[in-house]
């Protein structure tokens, strides 16, 4: 299974759900972004990320005060090595298989990176072809919600590079300037994630019907829907843990014009959804309606 995003709209709570699964193996990495280092580059920016995973692993397994601690570190700390290995390599599919499932055995596994939902038609169709069954998950967010945590999120990791542990007045300052950018159209790694019709349009060209899964975050802390989406990757549906909540970005208020020029902004992503998905969300209704 590959997890595609969309980026803020719950990835991190389904990968803690199906590592959890008895039917599922995941990788003790979230994000391998094997394929965007290979396509879109950022290789070296994802060479540092694994070598700073690697260290914070064996800092763990060091510092680890039960066996089961010290393996899990020291699992954690393979896999990152083999993935830096891969990423400094020419593209290696089957070694990028062997990394995921080794010693899995028949069970699902899966990589859940949202920036694989900016790959292109062709990389998309090569990645449906790598095993007999193959299945995509996309999950999509109100656009609006979506895009401010996005930018939130961004704010304070641009914050804290700049001031350390930064205050949340410096976080503030930092979301509502990249908020600017957007609305001015400067941004456009967080815009190109908020094209849906993009997105959806790609998958649709280039993967069958029965491979694709489209969800809406609003629906998705319920068990009927997790139900449903583990009948779609052909697993037992197990009861899900709805108070477990990752990620969270600061909690920074958007003011009601912003809001409006953010949903006018994204008016051809609402129409599209609606028009090639389905009924939409009340969330979604009441945003799009602000514009």
């Amino acid at each position: 299974m590959f997890g595609l995003g969309a980026t803020r709209a719950g990835s991190t709570w389904l990968y803690r759900y199906l590592s959890d699964h008895p039917d599922c193996a995941l990788p003790r990495v979230k994000e391998l972004h094997y394929f965007d280092a290979l396509d879109l580059g950022g290789r070296d920016h994802q060479i540092k990320r694994m070598s700073r995973i690697i260290a914070q692993a064996q800092a763990a397994r060091d510092a680890a005060t039960s066996d089961a601690r010290r393996a899990a570190s020291e699992a954690r700390c393979r896999e990152a090595a083999a993935l830096l290995d891969l990423l400094k390599r020419d593209e290696d599919t089957q070694g990028y298989l062997k990394l995921l499932r080794e010693g899995r055995d028949d069970k699902l596994v899966a990589d859940i990176t949202p920036a694989y939902a900016l790959l292109s038609e062709a990389r998309l169709r090569l990645m449906a072809g790598l095993s007999r069954v193959v299945k995509f998950v996309y999950l999509l967010r109100d656009p609006v919600e979506r895009l401010w945590s996005n930018i939130r999120l961004a704010a304070g990791q641009r914050a804290n590079r700049k001031h350390g542990e930064a205050e949340r007045e410096q976080v503030e300052a930092e979301a509502h300037s990249l908020l600017e950018k957007v609305l001015n159209g400067d941004q456009t790694g967080v815009q190109a994630r908020s094209d849906y019709a993009a997105i959806l349009g790609r998958l649709k060209n280039a993967l069958d019907a029965d491979q694709l899964f489209v969800g809406f975050y609003e629906r998705l802390f319920s068990q009927d829907m997790i139900d449903t989406l583990c009948r779609f990757l052909g697993i037992r549906p197990m009861e899900a843990d709805f108070a477990r909540i990752a990620n969270r970005a600061d909690r920074i208020a958007l003011s009601p014009e912003h809001r409006a020029a953010l949903a006018r902004q994204l008016a051809p992503q609402y129409d599209y959804v609606e028009a090639h998905i389905g009924a939409i969300p009340e969330r979604w209704s009441q945003n799009r309606e602000r514009g």
